[in-house]
Protein backbone atom coordinates (compact mmCIF):
# COMPACT_ATOMS: atom_id res chain seq x y z
CA UNK A 1 0.00 0.00 0.00
CA UNK A 2 2.31 2.22 0.57
CA UNK A 3 4.85 1.34 -2.48
CA UNK A 4 1.50 3.03 -4.31
CA UNK A 5 1.51 6.13 -1.89
CA UNK A 6 4.73 6.36 -3.30
CA UNK A 7 4.03 6.11 -6.73
CA UNK A 8 1.54 8.89 -6.60
CA UNK A 9 4.05 11.18 -4.78
CA UNK A 10 6.42 10.90 -7.62
CA UNK A 11 3.56 10.96 -10.11
CA UNK A 12 2.04 14.19 -8.72
CA UNK A 13 5.38 15.84 -8.54
CA UNK A 14 6.14 14.70 -12.50
CA UNK A 15 3.24 16.81 -13.09
CA UNK A 16 3.98 19.46 -11.33
CA UNK A 17 7.14 19.88 -13.04
CA UNK A 18 5.40 19.15 -16.80
CA UNK A 19 3.21 21.72 -15.99
CA UNK A 20 5.63 24.44 -14.39
CA UNK A 21 8.26 23.92 -17.15
CA UNK A 22 5.51 24.54 -19.73
CA UNK A 23 3.80 27.58 -18.53
CA UNK A 24 7.96 28.74 -18.42
CA UNK A 25 8.24 27.69 -21.73
CA UNK A 26 5.37 29.17 -22.98
CA UNK A 27 5.56 32.65 -21.62
CA UNK A 28 9.28 33.36 -22.18
CA UNK A 29 8.27 32.22 -25.77
CA UNK A 30 5.63 34.91 -25.80
CA UNK A 31 7.23 37.51 -24.40
CA UNK A 32 10.27 36.74 -27.27
CA UNK A 33 8.27 36.03 -30.47
CA UNK A 34 8.04 39.03 -30.97
CA UNK A 35 11.22 41.03 -30.05
CA UNK A 36 13.46 42.65 -32.34
CA UNK A 37 17.27 42.57 -30.90
CA UNK A 38 20.35 43.65 -32.93
CA UNK A 39 23.63 45.16 -32.49
CA UNK A 40 24.52 46.25 -35.74
CA UNK A 41 25.25 50.27 -36.76
CA UNK A 42 26.08 51.65 -39.87
CA UNK A 43 28.74 54.76 -39.86
CA UNK A 44 27.46 57.71 -42.14
CA UNK A 45 30.24 59.83 -41.57
CA UNK A 46 33.42 60.48 -39.32
CA UNK A 47 32.65 59.03 -35.79
CA UNK A 48 29.35 58.71 -35.82
CA UNK A 49 27.41 55.64 -35.56
CA UNK A 50 23.41 54.83 -36.30
CA UNK A 51 21.77 51.92 -35.36
CA UNK A 52 18.23 50.44 -37.73
CA UNK A 53 15.71 51.94 -37.03
CA UNK A 54 13.25 50.96 -34.31
CA UNK A 55 9.34 51.05 -35.50
CA UNK A 56 7.49 51.32 -31.71
CA UNK A 57 4.21 51.59 -30.95
CA UNK A 58 3.25 52.94 -27.34
CA UNK A 59 2.86 49.37 -25.75
CA UNK A 60 6.58 48.95 -26.28
CA UNK A 61 9.82 49.19 -24.48
CA UNK A 62 12.98 49.61 -26.27
CA UNK A 63 15.79 48.60 -24.76
CA UNK A 64 19.63 49.90 -25.10
CA UNK A 65 22.78 48.02 -23.24
CA UNK A 66 26.46 49.28 -23.60
CA UNK A 67 29.33 49.77 -22.07
CA UNK A 68 29.60 53.37 -20.98
CA UNK A 69 26.46 55.89 -21.59
CA UNK A 70 27.60 57.61 -24.45
CA UNK A 71 25.05 56.56 -26.60
CA UNK A 72 21.29 58.33 -27.31
CA UNK A 73 18.06 57.25 -28.53
CA UNK A 74 16.94 59.60 -31.39
CA UNK A 75 13.72 60.33 -33.48
CA UNK A 76 14.93 59.00 -36.76
CA UNK A 77 13.62 62.37 -38.26
CA UNK A 78 16.35 64.60 -36.49
CA UNK A 79 18.97 62.31 -37.56
CA UNK A 80 20.11 64.39 -39.89
CA UNK A 81 20.16 66.98 -37.15
CA UNK A 82 22.21 65.37 -34.42
CA UNK A 83 25.99 65.62 -34.46
CA UNK A 84 28.15 65.39 -31.32
CA UNK A 85 27.38 68.82 -30.11
CA UNK A 86 23.66 69.00 -30.11
CA UNK A 87 23.07 64.89 -29.62
CA UNK A 88 22.21 65.53 -25.83
CA UNK A 89 19.93 68.24 -26.24
CA UNK A 90 17.82 66.41 -28.95
CA UNK A 91 18.21 63.03 -27.14
CA UNK A 92 15.07 60.97 -25.50
CA UNK A 93 15.37 60.62 -21.98
CA UNK A 94 14.89 56.90 -20.78
CA UNK A 95 12.56 56.16 -18.55
CA UNK A 96 15.09 54.13 -16.61
CA UNK A 97 18.90 54.59 -16.59
CA UNK A 98 20.93 51.52 -14.81
CA UNK A 99 24.36 50.54 -14.63
CA UNK A 100 25.85 47.98 -13.14
CA UNK A 101 29.40 47.04 -13.37
CA UNK A 102 30.01 49.62 -16.37
CA UNK A 103 27.57 48.62 -18.61
CA UNK A 104 24.77 50.65 -18.83
CA UNK A 105 20.83 49.84 -19.61
CA UNK A 106 18.76 52.42 -20.94
CA UNK A 107 14.76 51.76 -21.12
CA UNK A 108 12.43 53.72 -23.14
CA UNK A 109 8.78 53.11 -22.69
CA UNK A 110 5.45 55.19 -23.91
CA UNK A 111 7.10 55.66 -27.17
CA UNK A 112 5.37 56.18 -30.47
CA UNK A 113 7.44 55.81 -34.45
CA UNK A 114 10.41 55.50 -35.54
CA UNK A 115 13.37 55.73 -33.21
CA UNK A 116 17.40 55.22 -33.68
CA UNK A 117 20.13 54.99 -31.27
CA UNK A 118 23.04 57.12 -31.84
CA UNK A 119 27.14 56.77 -30.81
CA UNK A 120 29.40 59.07 -31.16
CA UNK A 121 32.91 57.40 -31.22
CA UNK A 122 36.07 55.59 -32.96
CA UNK A 123 35.13 52.80 -33.60
CA UNK A 124 31.72 50.25 -34.26
CA UNK A 125 30.31 50.31 -30.59
CA UNK A 126 29.73 47.22 -28.42
CA UNK A 127 26.05 48.13 -28.09
CA UNK A 128 22.70 46.20 -27.90
CA UNK A 129 19.34 47.52 -28.92
CA UNK A 130 16.12 45.73 -28.65
CA UNK A 131 12.16 46.42 -29.10
CA UNK A 132 10.34 44.08 -26.76
CA UNK A 133 6.29 44.23 -28.04
CA UNK A 134 3.54 44.79 -25.61
CA UNK A 135 4.73 45.69 -22.27
CA UNK A 136 1.67 44.95 -20.45
CA UNK A 137 2.18 41.57 -22.18
CA UNK A 138 5.65 41.34 -20.27
CA UNK A 139 4.24 41.95 -16.88
CA UNK A 140 1.36 39.18 -17.80
CA UNK A 141 3.88 36.69 -19.05
CA UNK A 142 5.84 37.31 -16.30
CA UNK A 143 4.15 36.49 -13.67
CA UNK A 144 3.09 33.18 -15.97
CA UNK A 145 6.80 32.70 -16.29
CA UNK A 146 7.49 33.12 -12.35
CA UNK A 147 3.93 31.16 -11.34
CA UNK A 148 5.62 28.12 -13.96
CA UNK A 149 9.19 28.01 -11.95
CA UNK A 150 7.68 27.55 -9.00
CA UNK A 151 5.36 24.84 -9.87
CA UNK A 152 8.48 23.16 -11.49
CA UNK A 153 10.52 24.18 -8.47
CA UNK A 154 7.47 22.35 -6.09
CA UNK A 155 7.67 19.21 -8.75
CA UNK A 156 11.12 18.45 -8.24
CA UNK A 157 10.82 18.79 -4.48
CA UNK A 158 7.88 16.56 -4.70
CA UNK A 159 9.53 14.10 -6.36
CA UNK A 160 12.33 13.94 -4.37
CA UNK A 161 10.34 13.22 -1.75
CA UNK A 162 9.05 10.23 -3.06
CA UNK A 163 12.31 9.21 -4.04
CA UNK A 164 13.62 9.84 -0.11
CA UNK A 165 10.12 7.53 1.14
CA UNK A 166 10.99 5.03 -1.24
CA UNK A 167 14.33 4.53 0.56
CA UNK A 168 13.31 4.50 3.61
CA UNK A 169 11.21 1.37 3.12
Amino acid sequence: MLSGMRKQIMLTGLILLIIGAGMAIISYHEVYQGTITASSFTNPSGNEWISNSLNVTNDSTISVIGNGSDFYLVKTSDLSDINQTNVQSLAIKPSANLSIAGRTDKEYFNLTGPYSVVYFGAKDPAILYEVIPSSGNVVSYGLLLISGGVLALAGIIVIIVGAILKRKI
